[in-house]
């Protein structure tokens, strides 16, 4: 016992002297101790939080597998396909970009495949039940939902590039589109968080100052056009793009040649392109499979006369693209008559 004493009073004797020896100007040793204590503190607490989370994500995960072992189909109804290894199911061919395999990104690209498998999984359950008001049901895929949601505003927020989580992450986006025009009960709990989700997305495209990288560009507008293919997103996401359309045309208005802001004027290309190929999708679908009704399409064309508007002559280019929407709108009216 005592020799244990005596190396407890050595090895505070150790790190008393180890302070003060690299003890900063101007910091007395006890505040210099508290700075360490406080630092220490901190960086326990985010690692105990960041532990928490992910500890959080395995049991979502776990209560994932058992709901869909558990989900009986009716009789004659095809059941889900099992899971397959996600190295297989989301395979991505190598990158030179890549090369920064660090643990986040295998984080993000495990949650974003799980997520996946688990919506891919679950709809044609859900479309055979589409008004099921089973509650664990429900607060499994709310919570799922809005793990992905999360998920994708953290990688578009934190602009993080690697092609195997860009890939994952439009997999995760598209099954949970598919979910929600499966399960109309599924898109009204998790449609607020979706809205969201695009007005981060819409944001970030147009508020990037890195003009030169149009790949990181055009990852976040597919992003963007992924959603808006899906039957149940379509408008929302055309609804959320004009408003983001109608703010940058009336800020260019009020610019003159000398006061253009650039990165406002190149980005908006990245917002027309995704409206384009979003209704591109519409018009090469059959009319049973059209989406967009007369209101709708609509009340479209009246938000981009109005972005028209707010161009000059300064800005042909935006105004022609915008004139290229409007007619492929009035082709889905004409063909429908």
């Amino acid at each position: 016992m005592e020799a244990i004493g005596q190396y407890i009073l050595t090895t505070k004797i150790a790190l008393a002297t180890a302070i003060i020896r690299s003890k900063p100007d101007g910091l007395t040793g006890a505040q210099y101790c508290a700075s360490l204590c406080s630092a220490y503190t901190q960086n326990t607490a985010a690692v105990l939080l960041e532990k928490n989370k992910q500890l959080e994500e395995q049991v979502l995960f776990l209560r994932q597998k058992l709901h869909i072992e558990q989900s009986v189909l009716p009789h004659g109804a095809e059941q889900p396909a099992s899971q397959q290894n996600e190295n297989e199911v989301f395979l991505t061919p190598p990158s030179s970009s890549e090369e920064q395999t660090s643990a986040k990104l295998e984080q993000l690209k495990h949650k974003f495949s799980h997520h996946a498998h688990f919506f891919n999984s679950l709809t044609p359950i859900l479309q055979i039940s589409a008004n099921t008001n089973n509650h664990t049901s429900l607060e499994i895929i709310k919570e799922t939902a809005e793990s992905t949601i999360e998920a994708l505003k953290e990688t578009i927020r934190e602009k993080i590039v690697s092609t195997h989580v860009e890939n994952a992450m439009k997999k995760a986006a598209k099954a949970l589109g598919l979910l929600c025009d499966g399960n109309v009960k599924v898109f009204q709990i998790i449609r607020s968080d979706i809205e969201e989700l695009v007005a981060t997305l819409i944001n970030q495209i147009m508020s990037d100052e890195d003009l030169n990288n149009m790949d990181k560009q055009h990852s976040k507008s597919h992003l963007l056009v992924t959603l808006g293919t899906c039957s149940s997103l379509k408008f929302i996401i055309l609804e959320v793009t004009l408003k983001a359309v109608i703010k940058a045309t009336t800020t260019l208005q009020k610019s003159t040649k000398h006061s253009l802001d650039p990165v406002l004027h190149d980005n908006l290309y990245y917002l027309l392109w995704s409206m384009e190929e979003i209704l591109q999708a519409e018009c090469m679908a059959s009319l049973k499979e059209r989406v967009l009704v007369a209101i709708e399409r609509r009340q479209i064309v009246d938000h981009l006369e109005e972005a028209m508007l707010h161009l000059t002559n300064n800005y042909p280019l935006v105004t022609m693209y915008i004139m290229k929407l409007i007619h492929m709108l009035e082709f889905l009216q004409q063909t429908e008559k």
